[in-house]
């Protein structure tokens, strides 16, 4: 029997399928639907910039990218190593709530009853699993591909460590 079921999102076209297929089944079984955003610090600034642009945020996130920029430049001199300059958690946590509250409305429009949305920082596959082991998640609806595409292609892909990992039923979406 599925009680709960865990949907990772990022705010990708593949988490929206996952949410919307998460939600599907959620409203099928009568079970709890728990939305869960894993914030990365790492998030590359092409992929932030274009979520930003879809969900009215633009103006928060390029104040962070001229604040990087600034950061940066400033740390650079003759004879310095580069530096990068990590997002700060204040834009991230922005950034994850509006992803979240974007999933639950369409939850919602689904027809779930119980939406619940968490939000942690970390590495996303061993966020997702430990959150699985935690809930308990019967079952985890994620999406096959993120916003870090690249990172994807050469370190694995977050879908792939959880359903290689997951002590539950995992579907990956497509």
């Amino acid at each position: 029997m599925i009680k709960t079921i865990l949907c990772p999102i990022d705010g990708s076209t593949h988490a929206d399928k996952a949410a919307d297929l998460a939600a599907d089944l959620a409203k099928k079984y009568g079970a709890k639907l728990l939305l869960f955003h894993v914030c990365t610090r790492d998030m590359a600034p092409e992929d932030l910039r274009a979520f930003a642009a879809r969900e009215g945020l633009r103006e928060v996130v390029e104040a962070e990218m001229e604040r990087i920029k600034n950061v940066q430049f400033a740390a650079i001199g003759p004879g310095a190593a580069v530096y990068i300059e990590p997002i700060s958690p204040e834009v991230l946590r922005q950034v994850g709530e509006a992803i979240l509250e974007r999933a639950k409305q369409r939850a919602k429009r689904h027809g779930v009853d119980e939406v619940t949305t968490a939000m942690t920082m970390g590495n996303p596959a061993k966020c997702i699993l430990e959150r699985a082991e935690s809930e308990p998640a019967d079952m985890i609806v994620v999406g096959s591909r993120g916003l870090g595409h690249l990172k994807g292609i050469f370190l694995g892909s977050v879908s792939n460590a959880v359903s290689h990992h997951a002590g539950c039923t995992c579907i990956s979406v497509k």
